[in-house]
């Protein structure tokens, strides 16, 4: 018969288990800081750049690829514009929820985890332009599909980031053999 104190070493152990290793951590916490450090400098340096240019416009293949200025004041494709207020604090309740799942051991896999670091990079820039740009997300990545004449909406690293995670979670999510 066990006695209490085996069970609380094993309650603890299952817990411990359950906590992001110190190597862990330190994988997601540098890539949420190189990246969100990318995405913000990167910012600022084609805005400063493109605001010296006549057109605020540079192309880098034609017909295909450019930099431009651009300010959303939306979500992904301009979605809910104006809402300032409700998208800084979307974006602060998902990064609380993000760093508690992460924190709780809840995303299982180094693949997750950098995917995790990812999404958590992105919404962290995003939302420090939120913060601190008057409401609006710099974008300057504008991508032209001249077949269809049409241009994809501007982006920039940040969203960059939030879709490769997304599709690698839902990608995961369909073909992963571990369910958990």
């Amino acid at each position: 018969m066990p006695d209490s104190n085996s069970q609380t070493k094993e309650e603890a152990n299952t817990s411990t288990r359950r906590f992001p290793t110190t190597a862990q951590q330190i994988l997601f916490w540098a890539i949420v800081v190189i990246a969100t450090i990318s995405d913000l400098w990167s910012k600022s340096l084609v805005f400063e750049w493109l605001s010296q240019k006549t057109h605020q416009q540079y192309v880098i293949i034609p017909n295909i690829l450019s930099f431009i200025l651009r300010e959303n004041g939306g979500a992904a494709f301009s979605m809910m514009s104006g809402k300032r207020v409700f998208l800084v604090a979307i974006s602060s309740i998902a990064l609380v929820v993000i760093v508690v799942a992460f924190y709780r051991g809840a995303v299982k896999g180094i693949l997750m985890r950098i995917t995790l670091a990812m999404f958590t990079a992105g919404t962290i820039g995003n939302l420090w332009d939120r913060v601190f740009n008057d409401g609006f997300v710099r974008d300057f990545i504008d991508i032209y599909i001249a077949p269809l004449n049409y241009h994809w909406p501007t982006f920039n690293i940040a969203d960059s980031l939030m879709c490769i995670s997304l599709g690698i979670f839902f990608m995961h999510s369909l073909f992963s053999k571990d369910k958990e």
